[in-house]
């Protein structure tokens, strides 16, 4: 039993390092160059983290110099590659003998290294990125086996564990750490595990009988070694024989139930040993996947560390900034791109790893070709299970198309608006004087009523298509350079009430009466108030031409205060009059566009409303239309309150 369960404990620390070697060839094999100690340095500390048992991993090229290190006062410092097993041909890995010092550049000194100290080097070869040679050495510590052993035993002081190199080599003993240890029954358990016998136990004849069990792992050429001198155990058997005749069946029942505990425990930690390795083929599978998707990704992919040095870049960011990951890898932002731009990219990064989260910005670089490019870039911080950052991923979305279409767009919608501008000018003159002549017309054909009845059509004609002009001209000086907005700091009340004055002759002519709530306290705002008064004027206009006579009208005005900076004017105008229909409430502010309900009532051109949110926009506010609970429509306008009175 303390056989099986010091193997458990040995095959867990060797499977957990071969694990980790693996790791850190698949990182090298697919992106991390051996010739580069600074970026292969964090690599090996990062893999060392959270392994038991486990002293370093270094990088050893076939010359034997070590190439990186997670200690790294062994990097290029020249070992025997003897005192590793030799050199090793093809792949694969192998459990090299134990070796004696700390550190791996201990290895083959011989008397000069610690002899109190040793480690057991599990070795892989593999071939590089950059298609050298090289050894991964994993330095499993022989002393943490050895404190497992102890406290295994510390109740047993007169049973000794040892684990053995089937070569007879001391790998760890639950006795004194020395070379000593390994004479008598380890050279006859490790003869007996050369011969083929893999496990057993029997009688070691000497100065003292001893009865031994032993194990040889099938995977690793260890074998475990559990002793006790037979004289202890004829003295526990004759101490415990009296309360054996006693006791003996519930002696018998606690064996039978140990025995039925510890055969449920064997197969349990079977089962863990079986899922510990599915899961490792699933981890490693995994990263296979992780690294396909990073490479054959079509959008611009790269990680950096704490320090921002590159860690990955995938394919694409490869085309997009014309240079290749072997001229990157292991360096920052500085050390390729101009000043300016680096120092872009390290402001973004510094607040990520202080604050972590996310972050977007968009910029424009110069690539190695000398091309100009704009790219969108999303940066996000890659955390750890305990919060703490170990690096950000990046990537870069090219909108320089984008940008250059929509740059086209804007110049060929100012030089529509400006055509329309000087197109609505001319046509004014001609109409100018075809309503002068009508109204010419009128007055001398008074006396003939059908000739008036002519005269009176080319008169109304005449009207709509200079309103029609008007407003055209009036969305084109919106949209183009040629309209300009005049921003003051205005009482909005006193807007309302102007055009409240101006339309009063409406309100007599269909005997309607209006509302008007504007409170008592001056509501100033930065506006351009004849622009304002426009959309208010237009406004009220539709209401007062679509509410029956004798109805009434409410127009209201008041802050709507809410968080700091974000107060909002609002003016509402109500009418009494058809409504909106259901799902023409935005349709009706696009140009050219009536509602169905009021398109045969009152004519018009269809671009007022239109005007009016192009107005409202260019404030910063917003328009729109809903039906009243009751009847009629209301029309909500909203407009940014500044706390300063000046717009900036």
């Amino acid at each position: 039993m303390l056989v099986r369960m010091i193997e458990d404990d040995v095959v867990r620390t060797a499977d957990a390092a071969h694990a980790a070697l693996s790791t850190v060839v698949a990182a090298i094999e697919h992106h991390v160059p051996t010739d580069d100690p600074a970026l292969l340095g964090p690599l090996l500390a990062q893999t060392l983290v959270g392994l038991q048992n486990v002293r370093a991993i270094s990088i050893v090229d076939l010359s034997g110099r070590i190439l990186a290190s997670s200690a790294a006062d062994d990097v290029d410092k020249i070992i025997s590659l003897d005192a590793l097993g030799g050199p090793l041909s093809g792949s694969g890995s192998m459990l090299g003998p134990v070796a004696r010092g700390l550190t791996l550049s201990d290895a083959g000194r011989g008397p000069e290294a610690k002899a109190d100290s040793r480690f057991l080097p599990l070795v892989m070869r593999q071939t590089s990125s950059t298609g050298h040679d090289h050894y991964v050495v994993v330095q499993i510590d022989p002393t943490g086996l050895a404190s497992y052993q102890r406290k295994l035993l510390q109740d047993e002081p007169r049973i000794q564990s040892t684990i053995l190199q089937k070569d007879g080599a001391l790998v760890a003993s639950s006795g004194k750490f020395a070379d000593d240890v390994q004479a008598g029954p380890p050279n006859a358990v490790t003869a007996r595990a050369l011969d083929g016998a893999h496990r057993g136990t029997f009688i070691q004849e000497g100065q003292e009988r001893r009865l031994v069990a032993y194990r040889s792992l099938s995977r690793y050429p260890l074998v475990i070694v559990v002793q006790q001198p037979y004289s202890a155990i004829v003295d526990d058997a004759l101490a415990s024989l009296h309360w054996l005749l006693w006791s003996m069946p519930a002696v018998l029942a606690v064996i039978v139930g140990s025995t039925v505990l510890a055969s449920r425990t064997i197969r349990q930690r079977e089962r863990t040993r079986v899922l510990l390795r599915s899961a490792e083929g699933r981890l490693q599978d995994q990263l296979r996947l992780t690294q396909l998707l990073q490479e054959i990704a079509p959008v611009p992919l790269c990680m950096t560390d704490t320090s921002g040095r590159f860690l990955m870049v995938n394919r694409a960011w490869e085309e997009f900034m014309r240079l290749r990951r072997a001229e990157v890898l292991g360096r920052r932002n500085a050390d390729f791109l101009p000043p300016a731009e680096a120092f872009v990219y390290d402001v973004h990064d510094a607040r990520l790893l202080r604050e972590g989260g996310e972050v977007h910005f968009e910029d424009s670089f110069k690539r190695a070709d000398g091309t100009r490019r704009h790219v969108q870039v999303h940066k996000v911080a890659v955390t750890r299970e305990d919060g703490s950052i170990v690096g950000l991923l990046a990537a870069k979305l090219d909108v320089s198309d984008f940008r250059l279409a929509q740059a086209t767009a804007e110049t060929a919608s100012r030089s529509k608006s400006e055509f329309v501008a000087n197109i609505s000018h001319e046509l004014r003159t001609p109409l100018q004087s075809i309503l002068g002549f009508s109204e010419l017309g009128l007055h001398r054909g008074a006396e003939h009523p059908r000739l008036a009845a002519m005269f009176e059509d080319i008169r109304a004609s005449g009207i709509r298509m200079l309103e029609l002009v008007n407003n055209l001209l009036d969305v084109s000086k919106i949209e183009s350079t040629v309209g300009t907005f005049n921003f003051r700091a205005v009482d909005v009340r006193i807007c309302i009430q102007t055009v409240a004055q101006e339309l009063e002759p409406l309100f007599n002519r269909k005997r309607q009466r209006l509302d008007l709530v504007c409170g008592d306290h001056p509501i100033v705002a930065p506006i351009d108030a004849i622009r304002i008064q426009q959309v208010i004027r237009n406004v009220l206009a539709n209401a007062i031409k679509f509410s029956p006579e004798e109805s009434t009208i409410t127009v209201s005005v008041e802050l709507a205060i809410g968080l700091p900076g974000l107060h909002e004017i609002l003016i509402a105008v109500r009418d009494q009059g058809p409504g909106v229909p259901e799902g023409e409430n935005d349709a009706i502010f696009e140009p050219f566009v009536q509602s169905t309900r009021t398109q045969q009532i009152g004519g018009g051109t269809g671009l007022g409303l239109a005007i009016c949110r192009k107005i409202v926009d260019a404030h910063g506010g917003s328009i729109r239309a809903h039906n009243a609970p009751e009847r009629g429509a209301v029309f909500e306008i909203r407009l940014p309150y500044d706390d300063g009175g000046v717009r900036s």
